[in-house]
């Protein structure tokens, strides 16, 4: 669910693990990529590895805390229109369960 997800794959593959390989959206650049890099770069991953038995791409947008809205929509729609499942972190911690809005 972290960065180099293509490297992820590879070294999963290469052992014969199974694995589901998360593509990270950020509303921020990283080294891996920027903001729209991480669409285009996991898309391509998902191309990649869409016929294979033991690798399953997924959206991962890190938080709701480090997402936007418009990317968070973004990633329904393409889960919508792709298959692919989309993972999150929610709640972390038990104080922000607890939490009251």
């Amino acid at each position: 669910m972290y960065f180099y997800p293509e490297e992820s794959a590879k070294v999963v593959k290469n052992v014969g693990m199974r694995a589901c390989i998360g593509v990270p959206i950020l509303m921020f650049p990283t080294r891996w990529a920027d903001p729209e890099e991480y669409f285009t770069k996991g898309q391509q991953l998902a191309h990649d590895y869409k016929d294979d038995k033991l690798i399953t791409v997924s959206w991962a947008p890190h938080s709701p805390y480090a997402t936007t809205d418009e990317q968070l929509l973004r990633i329904k729609t393409l889960c919508e229109d792709t298959g692919l499942i989309c993972q999150m972190h929610v709640h972390e911690t038990e104080g922000e369960v607890k939490l009251e809005y």
